[in-house]
């Protein structure tokens, strides 16, 4: 069975290679403004990590107070925490009492 082709087939092959074209020019488009927007680093020197490793020696030192205020505020948290079980626990105890009277005022 022979192969079917519209008889607009040469439009179509047209429009398509259009749509080509026309996406190739904006890739090359795009691909300028980049290039403009953000230039290559080919042409600049090599930096130094130097600083790098100064700034990575004076870390510890510079979470020194971080990590004491962390442990200052985890102290803290324990003995709210402690408070607050403290009081649900009286709390609790004092539903078990009130029930037991008022158990005991009903029968």
């Amino acid at each position: 069975m022979p192969i079917a082709i519209p008889s607009d087939w040469h439009d179509i092959v047209q429009r398509v290679s259009s749509w080509l074209d026309d996406a190739s020019a904006r890739r090359d488009r795009h691909e300028s403004e980049f290039i403009l927007r953000f230039p290559s680093d080919a042409d600049a020197k090599p930096t130094s990590n130097a600083h790098l490793a100064e700034r990575l020696a004076e870390l510890p030192r510079t979470l020194e107070p971080l990590e004491a205020l962390a442990r200052e505020t985890d102290e803290f948290a324990a003995v709210a925490e402690s408070e607050l079980r403290s009081q649900a626990r009286s709390s609790e105890t004092l539903r078990l009492r009130l029930a037991e009277w008022v158990g005991r005022a009903i029968g």
